[in-house]
């Protein structure tokens, strides 16, 4: 009989077992001068490969599957016959406790990430689908706010749209729109044809026909 700590699969953390059992040197080993020491030691590793793969909270599966391993060892050919070997797998009430917060703890970690992530997905989905676009943001705003319909949501949702695009590189395309729409502002109606018709031939030689058409019919001659 004797008593050995066994490392779970809980880092740091440790069963204790009891072992007892019958062993002998077979008569056909001459090899092993230690036979007490062997069997223990083979009693040992056996049972400290089933406590590795075991978490510290799982005792009674620790024990059973220990146990179960042992009552094999009386192969043919070992050069120690083992018969009869048991042992009563402990865990320290403390050690336990400790066990138990922990795992409470990572469940918790786990199902924070696990929101998070949802978040973050929702969020991004947001972002792609609603405040790239100005008429969709418009349009959402509308919807969240369908009592705020005043003469000033106009002014509102573009400085929502303008803030966001400030800390966003990929909306980098409202800077564009804002130094366009001012440059355009102040030019006359022939500049202004002009303009369009050089923008309406320049999406023609970058293979955009269709849009270069959109541009085209704004055109005097064409309409």
């Amino acid at each position: 009989m004797f008593t050995e700590r066994l490392a779970s699969s809980t880092r740091g953390l440790y069963f204790t077992a009891r072992f007892e059992g019958v062993w002998r040197l077979r008569v056909s080993s001459r090899r092993q001068s230690q036979p007490d020491q062997a069997a223990r030691s083979l009693l040992t590793c056996t049972a400290a490969n089933v406590a590795a793969r075991t978490p510290i909270t799982h005792l009674s599966t620790a024990q059973a599957e220990i146990n179960a391993s042992l009552g094999r060892l009386g192969a043919p050919g070992a050069e120690i016959a083992v018969h009869d070997a048991s042992a009563t797998v402990t865990v320290e009430p403390e050690t336990l406790r400790q066990a138990r917060h922990h795992e409470q703890l990572v469940r918790e970690q786990e199902l924070a990430d696990a929101t998070q992530e949802r978040e973050l997905r929702r969020l991004q989905r947001f972002r792609d689908t609603v405040l790239t676009d100005p008429g969709a943001a418009m349009s959402y705003w509308f919807m969240q706010h369908p009592d705020q319909l005043d003469e000033g949501v106009y002014d509102k949702i573009t400085h929502l749209i303008t803030k966001i695009s400030e800390h966003d590189p990929s909306m980098s395309w409202l800077h564009v729109a804002r130094i366009l729409d001012a440059f355009i502002r102040d030019l006359d109606v022939a500049d202004k044809q002009a303009l369009l018709k050089l923008l309406s031939d320049e999406m023609v030689r970058f293979g955009n026909k269709r849009m270069a058409d959109e541009v085209a019919s704004h055109l005097p001659e064409n309409q």
